[in-house]
């Protein structure tokens, strides 16, 4: 299963913008329903590889992988905090 998606546009539409995070998570729960271990640990390292490049980063969109597993991570904000601060200082 492909999880990056390419093409993606911010649109900064409300409707436009609902519309995406609903066929976002449409999409997470599917793949979430099947993944392996070994699918979720793809996503986890990917997330890592995004995190580490996107302050060098042009802007570009993170793929399905690194988002998914992004958004999971700001489900703990003080957590998530915490590890932006000791590793990029923010």
């Amino acid at each position: 299963m492909a999880l990056c998606l390419e093409g993606r546009h911010a649109n900064p539409g409300r409707a436009a913008c609902s519309q995406d995070n609903f066929a976002f998570f449409e999409r997470a729960v599917a793949f979430l329903r099947t993944a392996s271990d070994d699918e979720l640990a793809a996503c986890v390292g990917t997330y890592a590889r995004f995190l580490r490049t996107a302050a060098n980063s042009d802007g570009s969109v993170p793929c399905f992988a690194a988002e998914l597993c992004w958004r999971v991570h700001l489900l703990s904000p003080f957590i998530y905090a915490k590890y932006c601060e000791k590793n990029f200082g923010k």
